[in-house]
């Protein structure tokens, strides 16, 4: 008898699920005898601390009469039965819903739970790769006083076993959460789990809104890579989500303050906010990162991360910090492939999101108000043309204080594949020892379609020993894969700055849009770009109003012409030292040294690394043209400074004594003519300038390529 009510409960489970099961015929008793004897399977099924009801409030779970939730006691029965899973995980798939506030613990010692642990200890529901597979409706309802401290047992890092995916839900696959408040709760891990959220570790094609939490997460040793304040791991879509606790990381942590690492092909996540509060436990190195809203973001083929916002500050020391996603890995990988052509179309979208907050780095890692770092590796060659990445009607708002790679929107773009950055605005102050930017601080070499464009800086830009730029600071156009020249431009169009751009102690430049060019294998073109901020300067920077610097050696296997800049404006001022009195003609009686013989004179190669050099348009050119470009703006000396002559010139250049010599003009600082160099490659025409100065310097005494100059 026993035997035959057991096979008829097996074939009721079979045809049980989420609307499955109108007639309510699945008992909601205590766990019967055979689901008791799957035990043995999950080690303690259940949390610790707290005893399992015998039923659910009510319910047959669907979805038209979910399971209704109203004691800790019934949400323990639901994570006993989901982790004991049954043969047909029934209540792994089943619809629940909250009908009144949880505690799962008292709270009268909670600000002492990270010294002494409160009596219930928390057991993730669904612990397994399957998970929880139902859905969840908090329906407008709080769970507080949720306590859980992990251990990692050294297993199967893949298995999710004992733990090692701590949330309220550890694992949920093809399920949904929706309408639910944590509070007053503690995540304590001591261990190394595979991924850590306050409501989910790991979530898979499942569907999480309208879900906030305030809980406090303490990563005590070994660091997590996936660590989230709200979810771990996220695939499929998440919108009207917040996190507002505090994340407490030790060095090697990667965390964002809403989600460790987001991915998949259809992934969303749209108007969340992160209030995160981040705390170092003992001293952070670079090898830690840290994100307002998201650490990692992997792309498949149509990704969206819309209107969301991070307000939290980050200031971890040497970590790397971003306001909203620190890491962007970009894939253009084929989708396709039944007709025997590659298609790539991996795309993400990043629209309409604003950081607020403060972000500091004192390390040599990125520190960026929207993204820190956007790698991409293609499998496709350049004829592809594929656009990747779009950031789009972004701006940051918070104070972005770094050492290196440091800007208001993106710090580092290192991509094969295509990218563009558009309406996008800075309003934070930016400060770097080196490499600072309004927009972008560093893009290496581009190798598919690329664009900044209708982007703006309003505010100051400062680097204390390198170089800076209102868009844009550095072009490293040194290309590791391709070295025959045919890689894509980076096309910089329509930018503005008006905020000051500081800088001090580099030869490399500082710049209104651009800040410095270096080693091109591709021509960039600035073009429709205004400056009307003020470039600060000491005595060793090369800075121009809308290009500080270009360095290209003679062993660049590109040949062409490196940059075009054409159509651009500036009206900021060049304040040099202590700007004590205008540069103009009477000042420095023959300040352009030029003859027609074309032949480069003795020591004039030291020139090209020596001396700053200051221009109305750009200060130092060479391998590139100026068309169509104006200055407006005045050029302002320091008071200790010399005139020289072209001769002095010579001799100081010959002697190597850089520091003694300083190049302007109201166009161009230096203009640096090589023998062999064409005046299709190297030119400076058709720009008007206001400045009472001469309108360049040139070195090695040539003039070919500077037509139709002209000062209003």
């Amino acid at each position: 008898m026993k035997k035959g009510f057991c096979l008829l409960l097996v074939l009721l489970l079979i045809f049980a699920g989420c609307g499955g099961n109108p007639s309510g015929a699945h008992s909601d008793a205590s766990p019967s005898k055979a689901e008791s004897s799957k035990e043995e399977r999950v080690i303690n099924p259940g949390p610790e601390g707290y005893t399992v009801a015998d039923d659910f409030a009510g319910g047959t779970g669907t979805e038209s009469d979910p399971f209704r939730i109203a004691t800790a006691e019934q949400l323990a029965r639901l994570c006993y039965l989901v982790n004991l899973r049954d043969q047909d995980d029934h209540y792994a798939r089943a619809c629940y819903i909250l009908t009144e506030d949880i505690k799962l613990n008292d709270l009268t010692d909670f600000a002492n739970w990270a010294q002494k642990a409160p009596a219930g200890h928390w057991k993730p529901i669904g612990e397994t790769v399957s998970g929880f597979r139902g859905t969840f409706d908090g329906n407008g309802h709080t769970i507080s006083g949720m306590y859980l401290a992990p251990v990692y047992d050294g297993g199967d890092m893949n298995s999710y076993s004992d733990g090692s995916a701590p949330g309220l839900f550890g694992v949920i696959t093809n399920g949904t959460v929706r309408n639910l408040a944590i509070r007053d709760s503690l995540i304590i891990v001591d261990g190394r789990p595979n991924y850590l959220g306050s409501l989910a570790a790991h979530v898979s094609n499942s569907t999480i809104e309208n879900c906030s939490s305030t809980a406090g997460i303490i990563v005590r040793q070994n660091p997590v890579f996936d660590l989230g304040g709200l979810i771990g791991y996220a695939d499929g879509s998440v919108s009207g989500c917040d996190f507002s606790g505090t994340i407490v990381l030790t060095d090697g942590c990667c965390a964002g303050g809403l989600i460790g690492t987001a991915s998949g092909d259809h992934l969303l996540i749209q108007n969340c906010t992160s209030n995160a509060v981040f705390e170092a436990e003992g001293v952070l190195t670079e090898n830690t990162y840290a994100a307002g809203l998201i650490y990692n973001v992997l792309n498949g083929l149509d990704c969206r991360i819309t209107g969301c916002r991070n307000n939290a500050d980050i200031d971890l020391g040497a970590a790397g910090g971003s306001g909203l996603i620190f890491k962007v890995s970009l894939s253009d990988r084929d989708s396709d492939l039944t007709d025997g052509v590659n298609h790539p179309e991996g795309e993400l979208f990043i629209t309409d999101c604003i950081n607020s907050g403060d972000i500091t780095s004192t390390g040599n890692r990125e520190a960026a108000g929207l993204v820190g770092f956007v790698f991409g590796s293609s499998r496709y060659n350049e004829d592809d043309n594929h656009v990747a990445l779009h950031l789009s009607g972004c701006s940051n708002e918070g104070a972005i204080t770094g050492n290196s790679y440091t800007a208001g929107i993106v710090g580092t773009i290192s991509s094969q594949i295509g990218w563009e950055i558009m309406d996008c605005h800075n309003h934070g102050n930016v400060h770097s020892g080196d490499m600072a930017a309004g927009i972008i601080a560093q893009v290496e070499s581009c190798e598919q379609p690329t664009t900044i464009g209708n982007c703006s800086n309003s505010v100051s830009v400062t680097t204390d020993n390198g170089h800076a730029g209102g868009i844009l600071c550095d072009y490293f156009g040194f290309s590791v894969y391709v070295g025959d020249g045919k890689d894509y431009p980076l096309h910089i169009t329509e930018c503005e700055n008006t905020g000051s751009i500081h800088g001090a102690g580099s030869s490399l430049g500082l710049g209104g849009i651009v800040g410095s060019l270096r080693s091109c294998e591709t021509c960039v073109t600035i073009e429709n770009c205004i400056n009307r901020g003020n470039l600060v300067v000491a005595d060793t920077v090369r800075a121009g109003g809308i290009l500080g610097d270009t360095q290209f050696s003679n062993y660049n296997t590109y040949t062409g012409k490196c940059f075009h800049v054409t159509n651009c404006r500036n009206e900021g001022d060049i304040l040099h030292g202590d700007a004590a009195k205008i540069y103009d003609s009477e000042s420095l009686p023959k300040t352009s040294y030029q003859e027609e013989s074309g032949n480069r004179a003795d020591g004039a190669e030291l020139l090209i690394m020596g001396g700053p050099a200051l221009g109305g348009v750009i200060g130092f050119l060479h391998n590139g043209s100026v068309d169509h470009c104006a200055s407006y703006g005045t050029i302002y000396l320091d008071s200790a400074y010399v005139p020289v002559n072209e001769n002095d010139v010579l001799m100081e250049a010959a002697r190597g004594i850089h520091e003694r010599i300083l190049f302007a003009g109201g166009v161009c600082g230096l203009y640096l003519f090589y023998e062999g160099d064409s005046a299709e490659i190297t030119s400076l025409r058709d720009c008007i300038y206001t400045a009472p100065a001469p309108m360049a310097f040139y070195a090695p005494i040539s003039s070919e390529g500077t037509e139709n100059n002209i000062r209003e």
